[in-house]
């Protein structure tokens, strides 16, 4: 389960990553924002997923840094096997749009995770600080390549990604660092269609992660993604195909935009 939920997370929060604009960034910082999505199996609520930021500026290694965490859990019956409280937390050089700082807090059933990853610009390397104990730290280096994105900061790219101008089956391709690895993943645009939301039916874009088979995810469009058509780009939704089903996340609520 845990698996499953963090794989949804990455993929709904990166349906698209090119190079991030500059004035793009900035924008999406001009107000506080906030968006909530539930995740189902079937007809069981499983978990909440939300993302937030504020207009704050934070300064980190030097650099003037925007915030963004996301917080996911599992809540109802998929609680009581499958215990997840998990936190990613990224800080956005407001110049560049790239992480210089990200954290991973992971509580699942008896499984706890704190991961630091310091972003070396200058140099493309990634610095790993994973928790061991109480007061111990390892710390691990690794090449990451120029524009390498954490898995909450790719978030942004909304906004700058040219979804208006794509052609079916086009793909974009992008890099985000987890870890140990930068992961080269590419996205398939599948056209628009108007699903059903809750605030009531959107025009929306159609998108597909092409994955390496594996356990979980075995052929492309295994999961796909709608992401509203118009400025804001807010993901709406995803359904992931797995052995055992399908996974849905759907938005619940948002604001700020």
């Amino acid at each position: 389960m845990k698996h499953i939920f963090q794989t949804l997370v990455l993929f709904f929060l990166l349906p698209v990553i090119i190079s991030q604009a500059q004035d793009s960034t900035k924008t999406f910082f001009s107000s506080s924002r906030s968006i909530t999505y539930s995740l189902h199996y079937g007809f069981i609520n499983a978990g909440t997923l939300e993302c937030r930021s504020d207009t704050n500026m934070h300064f980190v290694e030097g650099y003037k840094c925007y915030k963004m965490e996301v917080l996911g859990q599992t809540s109802g019956a998929a609680a009581s096997f499958a215990k997840i409280h998990d936190k990613w937390i990224t800080y956005i050089d407001r110049k560049t749009g790239l992480p210089i700082k990200f954290i991973r807090e992971l509580q699942e059933n008896k499984y706890v995770k704190e991961e630091l990853t310091e972003f070396d610009r200058q140099n493309n390397i990634a610095l790993v600080s994973t928790k061991t104990n109480d007061a111990e730290y390892s710390v691990t280096s690794h090449v990451i390549s120029a524009k390498a994105h954490d898995m909450v900061s790719a978030y942004l790219a909304l906004n700058a990604a040219p979804l208006d101008t794509m052609k079916l089956n086009q793909t974009l391709q992008f890099d985000v660092f987890l870890e140990d690895s930068t992961y080269s993943f590419q996205i398939k645009f599948l056209g628009k269609e108007s699903i059903n939301t809750v605030y009531g039916k959107k025009e929306a874009y159609k998108l597909s992660p092409l994955m390496p088979e594996n356990s979980v995810f075995s052929k492309e469009e295994d999961i796909v993604c709608w992401i509203s058509a118009d400025k804001d780009k807010i993901p709406l939704k995803v359904r992931a195909k797995i052995a055992i089903g399908s996974i849905e996340m759907e938005l619940d609520r948002y604001s700020g935009y």
